[in-house]
């Protein structure tokens, strides 16, 4: 999986202003509202590809491309509404963001891992509910303090910027492999996955 969130040299105060009076009318509204309801028809299509899967070994391509457009929707939302980066997140599957990268490859799970997992996995997120639980605290503390140094310096400090980040890769990372799009059991980080590393070997 590729997950990132381009750091910008300089931030808008306009822009952050515009988010914090008004962003619950122009972008938290409108945004939320049409995530939410494809979130919920995100359900009944989960339970055909979970029958698809068990029958016939492969995770069918249009439960892949809805899954991956509403998870690079609700990431370019996210990014605005806590301020990681400028402009405003544009609607639907398909479109394009310079500032938000979310990539992953297509993969079949197979049966037996899918099974594990419907029996499982609730048992292997504990730890990762745990540990963001704490992390997302850190997180909110980060984005108070980022807030008032864009709106002082115009500046988001890189490395707060980098912890941020990777809490919503995280996030995004458990969410994908719930969803039977990731093999292997997700690291307990939010660090950038590597080429070839030993967590893509684990069947979960």
């Amino acid at each position: 999986m590729r997950y990132d969130i381009t750091h910008q040299e300089r931030y808008s105060r306009i822009q952050l202003l515009l988010r914090s009076l008004l962003g619950m009318v122009y972008l938290i509204i409108p945004h939320l509202l049409a995530l939410l309801l494809l979130a919920v028809l995100l359900l009944p299509l989960a339970f055909f590809a979970w029958w698809a899967i068990l029958i016939t070994g492969r995770t069918p391509g249009w439960y892949y491309q809805y899954l991956m457009g509403l998870s690079r929707w609700w990431q370019r939302f996210l990014s605005r509404a806590l301020h990681l980066a400028d402009g405003y997140p544009k609607f639907g599957f398909a479109a394009a963001d310079d500032a938000v990268e979310l990539e992953v490859e297509q993969v079949y799970i197979g049966r037996g891992p899918l099974l594990l997992r419907s029996v499982l996995g609730w048992l292997y997120m504990i730890p990762h509910i745990l540990f963001l639980y704490f992390r997302t605290i850190g997180s909110c503390l980060l984005i108070i303090g980022a807030w008032w140094s864009v709106l002082l310096t115009a500046r988001y400090p890189a490395s707060w910027h980098r912890f941020n980040t990777a809490t919503l890769r995280w996030y995004s990372r458990l969410f994908l492999w719930a969803g039977g799009l990731l093999r292997g059991f997700p690291p307990l980080h939010g660090r950038p996955d590597r080429e070839g590393s030993a967590s893509a070997e684990v069947p979960l």
